[in-house]
């Protein structure tokens, strides 16, 4: 046998195994390896061809030829050379698989695919089933739905406030729509628009810690839900509102001022979380930065219903200050606003009796002098104390003011200098008083007395007789004067409730 025929021979027998021939492609043959495959492919011709078909399946898009034959030496060293740049990565080894199993491969990866397919149409199914189930539901909550909570809150949540209950209770509709929410989250768990559903009829049920629970499920899930963030701050101040315990009160009204706070932080232009966050502010004590959000409040929303309430609430809290009150009524005067003056006698009736004197007792002060530096003139005064006392009788259906300022308003021109010079003296012996020199005041206070009662100024009389009895009390006499000033004492009381019954009677 010729030397030649011995080398094709044991050619033969060391063919390039599949497995060498996927490494040798992949990369993943060292130097010397790849030199001996190189040499074996140059010169067999069954090994080239293996590579000729491998090549077919690394590169599917090229047309078969009509014709096969061996690549020629040239072609295969030009593959070869391609296969080398090539990044090892380009031809995964998983898709180095022998066409002897393909075709069981193929048929594992069809009943996969099947698997997958039933799956996703089991799933596709699930999710209709529950959003039918939420419809329902959906449809129930509407028939009562308000948009807001028990305390008047407002909530951000997927229903919409249409309010067509034909004689169905709220309980029943509720009770209707928490029973398919249930199937609903039964077929497909954590359908957030579900457990909002379920807090909100839960606020509404004053189950309010099940409320808050439901929204803590959503941001179990998604800890920047929104929706669940706003409804968990609505009902923790929900319950803070229920709660008799201080302590208690005040964390529950912090945790809703974070979770709206937390929705703001997400979404700043939230109109719902900033009115949330202006209440919880004021039931905390915070007035100052209740007021602070107000003001941003009505900057992008000044005339809608939910604006309207907190422009009372800003009277409201403005109203806790006397000098507060004093300022509003001195502006609404100024300007002759009926319609803040009336606002100011509902929100803070208890300020108005004060507030009615001190108008009264300035309109004197400033008598004929106009409006100055925003000061507001004797007459816009008056007719402000007549404003307050109006709203004040309506509110309370306390009308006693209404003879004080007839009183005020019918002094004649020489009464009102006489009655002017008469408090300026009694505001003295209040001075006198204040520093502990009761002596002075007792001493002091007959000529005021009588001049008081000639003008028929029953509500100063009574006043002055309240403070001669305070400094009888409060000057700490001897034993043997005591009896004497417990008998100026009640002298004193009498003048007092006789003033205050002729004021009684000049009101009837």
């Amino acid at each position: 046998m010729t030397n030649k025929h011995l080398s094709r021979k044991s050619s033969k027998s060391s063919c390039i195994t599949d497995e060498d021939l996927y490494r040798y492609i992949s990369g993943q043959e060292g130097t010397g390896k790849l030199s001996q495959i190189e040499a074996h492919l140059s010169e067999c011709p069954s090994c080239r061809q293996n590579l000729a078909q491998l090549l077919e399946i690394l590169h599917p898009d090229i047309e078969e030829s009509t014709e096969t034959h061996d690549p020629s030496k040239a072609e295969l060293d030009r593959t070869i050379d391609i296969i080398q740049r090539i990044s090892p990565n380009e031809y995964s080894p998983r898709n180095l698989i022998p066409r002897w199993i393909q075709w069981p491969i193929a048929a594992i990866v069809l009943l996969g695919f099947v698997a997958l397919s039933f799956l996703g149409i089991n799933s596709l199914l699930e999710k209709h089933k529950s959003e039918v189930f939420f419809s329902q539901a959906k449809a129930e909550i509407e028939k009562n739905y308000s948009g807001t909570s028990p305390s008047n809150l407002r909530l951000s949540l997927p229903f919409n406030q249409i309010s067509i209950n034909r004689g169905e209770s709220a309980s029943e509709t509720f009770a209707t729509a928490e029973n398919l929410l249930f199937q609903a989250l039964a077929v497909r768990g954590g359908m957030i628009n579900a457990h909002l559903g379920l807090g909100f009829i839960y606020l509404n049920e004053s189950k309010l810690a099940n409320a808050r629970n439901e929204f803590q499920k959503i941001l179990d899930i998604r800890k920047d839900q929104t929706q669940a963030l706003l409804g968990r701050g609505v009902a923790q101040y929900e319950e803070a509102m229920q709660n008799s315990d201080p302590l208690q009160r005040e964390n529950l009204l912090k945790n809703a001022i974070s979770d709206f706070d937390a929705v703001l932080k997400l979404d700043p232009e939230s109109a719902e979380a900033r009115y949330n966050k202006i209440w919880a502010l004021f039931e905390s004590g915070l007035h100052p930065n209740a007021l602070q959000e107000i003001e941003i409040y009505l900057a992008h929303d000044p005339s809608s219903t939910w604006a309207e309430g907190l422009k009372s609430l800003r009277t409201r809290i403005k109203a806790t200050k006397s000098s507060a009150v004093e300022d509003e009524v001195n502006r609404a005067a100024r300007t002759r606003d009926r319609t803040a003056l009336v606002e100011l006698s509902r929100q803070a009736p208890y300020q108005m009796p004060d507030a009615i004197w001190s108008a009264m007792r300035r309109s004197l002060a400033e008598d004929k002098i106009p409006a100055v530096n925003g000061s507001p003139a004797s007459k816009d005064l008056c007719w402000a104390a007549e404003i307050i006392e109006d709203a004040y009788a309506t509110s309370t259906g306390d009308h006693s003011f209404r003879a004080f300022i007839d009183f005020h308003n019918g002094l004649s021109p020489p009464n009102r200098k006489i009655k002017k010079s008469l408090d300026q003296k009694l505001q003295t012996l209040d001075v006198l008083y204040q520093h502990g020199k009761f002596d002075l005041v007792l001493q002091s206070s007959k000529p005021l007395e009588i001049q008081y009662a000639k003008i028929k100024d029953s509500w100063q009389l009574a006043r002055l007789h309240h403070l001669l009895g305070n400094s009888l009390y409060v000057a700490k006499p001897t034993f043997a004067q005591q009896n004497a000033n417990s008998a100026k004492c009640m002298k004193f009381l009498k003048g007092s409730m006789l003033q205050l019954l002729r004021q009684k009677h000049s009101e009837d």
